[in-house]
């Protein structure tokens, strides 16, 4: 139960999954999550400002999504996703990474795969 929680400024955030997305991106999302941890006391509220800071961030497509583990709520399981990240290419109405090899003698190689866009972030208390 996330009301039951220790005061959300004891809590350090640690990536467990990033996707596709560059490094820049990972700290802008990094930046947003450490405000609202060191800017909301109410932690019942802690999901909703999240949805709103990273949708003022990022645009009104971000998902998220807050969950806490264990019986303890020691720590809390923050999901994001649909955060357009640098490394990105719309390809037929969706998100690609592109991919680029040199293969010598000014030539190179594109190629586009498809794109994870889910980050997963667990915030545990120090």
């Amino acid at each position: 139960d996330i009301s039951t929680m220790p005061a959300l400024q004891q809590y350090v955030l640690e990536p467990m999954s990033t996707g596709d997305y560059d490094e820049g991106t990972i700290a802008d999302v990094f930046e947003v999550l450490e405000t609202v941890l060191s800017s909301v006391s109410d932690k019942a509220n802690f999901p909703a400002v999240v949805k709103i800071k990273m949708n003022e961030r990022f645009g009104d497509g971000v998902n998220t999504g807050v969950a806490g583990l264990g019986t303890d709520g020691k720590n809390l399981w923050i999901r994001i996703s649909g955060v357009r990240g640098a490394n990105v290419v719309e390809v037929g109405g969706r998100w690609h990474k592109k991919k680029e090899e040199n293969l010598g003698n000014c030539e190179r190689f594109i190629q586009t795969l498809p794109y994870n866009y889910v980050m997963t972030v667990m915030a545990k208390i120090r």
